[in-house]
């Protein structure tokens, strides 16, 4: 996970004009904090973010990617494992990362599947398990959020 720190993401989103060329709009120290709460260090995501806020507001925009976060877990759980995969990421959803020493050997292959499609990250040094981003753990609590379309 190569992650900007947050001093550098506070930094680049109130100096948009001067990192990004964008002066159509400007961020406030609540809206950096917003928009580290959900993404975190990732440019990538951050980038989305600040391309959507020419079309809505922040917590338009935000809302609408923990949604599409979501719906990104929901669409990999969405498989014959369900029930495997949903054991795995239920850890994480009050907690920010498992050790591999919590799992049992058939679990490995599903869990190494999720860090090839970026749904978790591995740290071999740690041997633990961590959602690929501050947006994908997102993704994972609504998850298991008690929905009416999920039934609970």
């Amino acid at each position: 996970m190569n992650y900007l720190q947050k001093k550098d993401v506070l930094e680049w989103l109130l100096n948009l004009e001067k990192y990004s060329k964008i002066s159509d709009y400007t961020l406030s120290g609540e809206d950096a904090e917003k928009i580290w709460d959900v993404v975190g260090g990732s440019m990538w995501e951050i980038q989305d973010i600040l391309s959507d806020l020419f079309r809505a507001p922040l917590d338009e925009v935000l809302l609408l990617y923990k949604k599409k976060m979501r719906n990104l877990i929901v669409d990999y759980v969405v498989r014959p494992e369900q029930k495997k995969i949903e054991k795995s990421l239920q850890r994480l959803k009050e907690r920010d990362e498992f050790s591999k020493e919590e799992i049992d050997p058939e679990e490995e292959g599903l869990l190494r599947d999720m860090v090839r499609q970026n749904i978790l990250y591995f740290d071999p040094t740690e041997a633990a398990y961590y959602p690929q981003g501050k947006s994908y753990h997102h993704g994972i609590r609504l998850y298991f959020e008690k929905t009416p379309e999920r039934g609970k």
